[in-house]
């Protein structure tokens, strides 16, 4: 991506989406707070849901949270790895080992 999007959703075919993703270069990452009360499930595995919209979830290895977004490490081939850039409000952030309990 050459910018961050803002505001719309949109679903698009997977041959879209992977194009896109070979083509993109990994946007720095967002400084995560001290004081972010998730800042101890970085590097964990979470999973990330939209709420109540019924739109599956996603998984992967947290790599920032702030107040505005959620970015995770997600590995959608095997040996391919891709940032996945989720709006902090509207999702649920979940660690992973929480919901296979």
């Amino acid at each position: 991506m050459s910018d961050l999007g803002v505001g719309e959703r949109a679903d698009v075919t997977i041959e879209l989406a992977w194009s896109q993703l070979k083509q993109s270069q990994k946007a720095p990452l967002p400084d995560t707070p001290v004081d972010e009360p998730l800042r101890d499930w970085l590097g964990q595995q979470v999973v990330v849901g939209t709420g109540s919209a019924d739109r599956g979830a996603s998984a992967g290895r947290l790599l920032a949270v702030d107040g505005e977004q959620v970015v995770i490490a997600s590995e959608p081939r095997q040996g391919v790895s891709a940032q996945v850039w989720f709006p902090r409000f509207g999702y649920a952030l979940n660690l992973a080992t929480q919901l296979s309990q």
